[in-house]
């Protein structure tokens, strides 16, 4: 970013004719304001051949500062509603040893300039930045502070496809079990189960990438009733299941035995016909007639 500051100073005014204003690259021989970026977490100026730093100074003594800067902010965020949330960070610009009595922050017309280029992965700006006063009061003093506020509105497209459409292909894998015959029973647990152990894995190792939040969040919500959906229908399988009877192979029982039986007696009176005493009992009494 590059930060500006205009003040005047009449002790450095001038009258050279042809000279419309003076520039020194090193800014610290001059008297400076002291802004400071309250809640920043590093405040680095870029620096290449020389500091990206120059001060600027006209005939009637105002001064320009300008000073190209990487900050690194802390904002807060709530995620209540994430994927679909829309952030609110503060940057606030105070004085940190002037008062008020010293140094007024006073913003121009046109604060804050965002180059049209500039884009991140997963943020949109909403709306333009809205600035508000911070004044700082402690024991030491008040002291000037200004504040601006971007809104961040988070683009859901790449969830959509991280997570949004995988989630609900398993789920309809999970109810395409109800099309399978009843017979087989063991394909449709399977076609239950594996996307309900794919949804759990997919799940763990996702959300471990995601700031951990000691609340629900909307994903959580749509990754939750998603489990909860292949889950009902895994238990509805295993308890169809369970409550139907295998049917054991029918057998004729009863034809069995009296089919043996009466092979058995038919084989009974067969040897009896044929046997030799019967012949001799046949022949004595043919002979006794």
């Amino acid at each position: 970013m590059t930060f500006r500051m205009l003040w005047a100073d009449t002790r450095l005014a001038y009258s050279a004719p042809g000279v419309n204003y003076v520039t020194i690259l090193d800014p610290y021989k001059a008297w400076l304001p002291d802004p400071f970026f309250k809640g920043s977490i590093s405040t680095d100026k870029l620096e290449t051949i020389h500091p990206e730093t120059y001060l600027r100074i006209s005939p009637n003594g105002s001064m320009i500062c300008s000073t190209r800067m990487r900050v690194v902010m802390n904002c807060p965020m709530d995620f209540h509603n994430f994927p679909h949330d829309t952030q609110h960070c503060k940057i606030k610009v105070a004085s940190y040893g002037y008062t008020e009595d010293d140094v007024m922050f006073v913003l121009s017309d046109n604060p804050l300039e965002v180059n049209d280029n500039l884009f991140t992965q997963r943020f949109i700006m909403d709306e333009g930045p809205t600035w508000n006063d911070c004044r700082s009061t402690t024991k030491t003093g008040s002291y000037s502070c200004k504040s601006f506020t971007l809104q961040l509105k988070r683009q859901t497209g790449i969830y959509v496809m991280e997570i949004y459409i995988p989630i609900a292909m398993l789920v309809f894998i999970s109810f395409f079990s109800e099309l399978l015959p009843p017979q087989q029973i063991l394909a449709r647990i399977l076609m239950t189960l594996v996307p309900l152990m794919t949804l759990t894995g997919v799940c763990t190792f996702y959300f471990s990438t995601l700031t951990a939040v000691p609340y629900t969040r909307a994903i959580d919500v749509w990754a939750g009733n998603s489990c909860i959906a292949i889950f009902l229908t895994l238990l509805r399988l295993l308890l169809i299941y369970i409550r139907t009877p295998s049917k054991a192979p029918e057998t004729n029982e009863n034809e069995a035995p009296n089919n043996a039986e009466d092979g058995h007696v038919k084989d009974i009176s067969t040897n009896t016909t044929d046997s030799p005493a019967h012949k001799i009992l046949e022949q004595f009494l043919q002979h006794a007639s």
